[in-house]
C-alpha cells in the first residue's frame, strides 16, 4: 500500500488514541485551535510515514515519541505527565493488538482462513476500529483504570518510575517483533507470559515508590502548615488571656452587687483557664519553627478521643536549644516526630489503657524526645522499621521506613525503641555538638 492508502487507517487509529488520552486525562482536545489541528495532522502523517521508513522496533520507539510530543503540546502538561500518558495509551493499544491478533489467529486456524491485514486496506481499517474499541473497553476495567490514573497523578519527580516504564516499553517492542518472526508459537506465548509477569512486578515497584513519595509529601506539607498553626496558637492564647483580664476587670466593677453576674463571670473565667491546658503551657518552653505547632496539633485535642495525654517538658529545654541546627535537619526532626506521634496515637486508641506520655529534656550534648504509648497485640521490635511491616493493616508501615531513611542519612540523629511493661517507648536523640 502507498502512503496515501495508509492515511485513512492512520486517521482512524490516531483518532482512537487521542480520544483515549483525552478520556484518561479528563480533558477534551480543543479542535478550534489551529495549533492543535496542525499537531494532529503532523502526528497522522509522521506515523503513516514511519510504516515505510522504519522497521518494527524503530517504528515503535518513533511512534511513542510522536505521541509524547503531541500530548505535551496539546494538553500543556509537564513532560512527566506527557510521558506517562503516552505510555498508558501505547500500553493499552499493545494489549488490545495482542488480543485482537490472538482472535484473528484462532479464527484463521478454525476456518482455515488466509488473513493478510498489511495488503488489504478495508481489513486494515476494520482492524484499527476493532482495536480502538477494544482498547476503550479494557481501559474501563476498574482495576486497570485505577492503576493508570494513579500512575499519572503520582508521576512528578519519579525518575525511578520512568526508567521502569522505558524498560517495559522496550520489552513491548521486542515482543511485538517476535510476533512478526514467530507468529503464535510457543516462543511468542512464553514472551507474552514474561511481559505480563514483568508488568505485575513493575506495578508493585511503582506502587511502593509512590506510597513512599506520598508519605514524604504528607509530612512536608505538614511542616509548612505547622509554622502558620503555631502563630495561630500564640495569637489565640493572647486573645484568651486578654479576654480573661477583661472579665476580671468587669468582675471588679461589679463589686459583688449582682451575685448572679458575679457567679456567671467566675464560671466563664474558670472555663477559659481549663481550655488553656497544660500542653499549651508546656509547649511555650519549646523552640519555635513548627515544633510547638506539631505537638499541640497532634496531642492538643486527644482528650476528646478518650486518650490521656501526659506531657513533661523539662526546664532544661530552652527556646534557642535547636537554634544552631541546619534548617533541613530541623525539618527532618519534625517529620520524624510527626510519624512517631501518628503511630503512638493510633496504637493508644486501640489499647485498653489509652495513654500517651511525652517527655522532652535537654543536656549539654543532646536534645531528647521520649514518647511512650500503650498498645494492644504484639510488636516485633527488630522488624518495626522495615518497609510494609505494620500492625495497622494494608498499605501501612511506610512512616517508620521514612524515619529509618532520614536517620541513616544523618549522623546527628539517633532513634531507639523498646518495650517497657505495656508501653512502647520511642526515643529520638539529637546531637547538639
Amino acid at each position: 500500500m502507498s502512503l496515501v492508502d495508509l492515511l485513512f487507517p492512520s486517521i482512524v487509529f490516531n483518532s482512537f488514541q487521542l480520544n483515549l488520552s483525552s478520556t484518561i486525562i479528563g480533558e477534551k482536545i480543543n479542535l478550534k485551535k489551529t495549533q492543535h489541528i496542525l499537531i494532529i495532522i503532523l502526528l497522522i502523517i509522521a506515523i503513516s510515514f514511519s510504516t515505510f521508513v522504519f522497521d518494527n522496533v524503530v517504528r515503535g520507539v518513533f511512534n511513542f515519541f510522536c505521541l509524547l510530543v503531541c500530548y505535551y503540546f496539546i494538553y500543556n502538561k509537564t513532560i512527566n505527565k506527557a510521558f506517562i500518558l503516552a505510555f498508558a495509551v501505547v500500553f493499552l493499544f499493545f494489549i488490545s493488538e495482542m488480543l485482537f491478533s490472538l482472535l484473528l489467529y484462532i479464527a484463521s486456524q478454525i476456518w482455515n482462513l488466509n488473513i493478510d491485514i498489511q495488503t488489504n486496506l478495508s481489513l486494515l481499517i476494520t482492524s484499527n476500529i476493532c482495536i480502538g474499541l477494544l482498547t476503550n473497553i479494557i481501559y474501563r476495567i476498574k482495576t486497570i483504570k485505577q492503576i493508570l490514573n494513579n500512575l499519572i497523578e503520582n508521576c512528578e519527580g519519579t525518575k525511578y518510575t520512568k526508567i521502569i516504564l522505558i524498560i517495559l516499553m522496550i520489552i513491548f517492542i521486542l515482543v511485538n517483533k517476535n510476533f512478526i518472526l514467530f507468529g503464535f508459537k510457543l516462543e511468542y506465548i512464553l514472551n507474552l507470559f514474561l511481559v505480563v509477569l514483568f508488568c505485575v512486578i513493575a506495578y508493585l515497584l511503582i506502587k511502593e515508590k509512590n506510597l513512599n513519595i506520598s508519605m514524604y509529601k504528607k509530612y512536608e506539607y505538614l511542616f509548612n502548615y505547622l509554622e502558620i498553626y503555631e502563630k495561630e496558637i500564640n495569637k489565640n492564647r493572647m486573645i484568651i488571656h486578654d479576654f480573661n483580664n477583661q472579665l476580671i476587670s468587669i468582675k471588679g466593677f461589679n463589686n459583688k452587687k449582682n451575685k448572679d453576674l458575679d457567679q456567671y463571670l467566675d464560671t466563664i473565667i474558670k472555663d477559659n483557664k481549663k481550655d488553656e491546658s497544660k500542653i499549651i503551657n508546656d509547649i511555650e518552653k519549646l523552640p519555635k519553627g513548627g515544633l510547638k505547632g506539631l505537638i499541640y496539633y497532634k496531642l492538643g485535642y486527644l482528650k476528646d478521643e478518650g486518650l490521656e495525654v501526659i506531657t513533661n517538658i523539662s526546664s532544661t529545654v530552652k527556646k534557642n536549644s535547636l537554634a544552631n541546627l541546619d534548617a533541613n535537619l530541623y525539618k527532618d526532626i519534625i517529620k520524624i516526630l510527626g510519624v512517631f506521634l501518628d503511630n503512638a496515637i493510633e496504637a493508644a486508641i486501640e489499647s485498653k489503657e489509652k495513654q500517651i506520655v511525652l517527655e522532652i529534656f535537654c543536656t549539654k550534648k543532646e536534645f531528647n524526645f521520649i514518647l511512650s504509648n500503650t498498645f494492644s497485640g504484639k510488636i516485633d521490635i527488630k522488624k518495626i522499621s522495615d518497609i510494609k511491616y505494620t500492625t495497622k493493616g494494608k498499605n501501612r508501615g511506610y512512616g517508620l521506613a521514612l524515619v529509618k531513611k532520614i536517620v541513616s542519612n544523618n549522623s546527628k540523629l539517633t532513634v531507639e525503641k523498646e518495650i517497657i511493661n505495656n508501653y512502647y517507648v520511642t526515643k529520638l536523640k539529637i546531637n547538639l555538638k
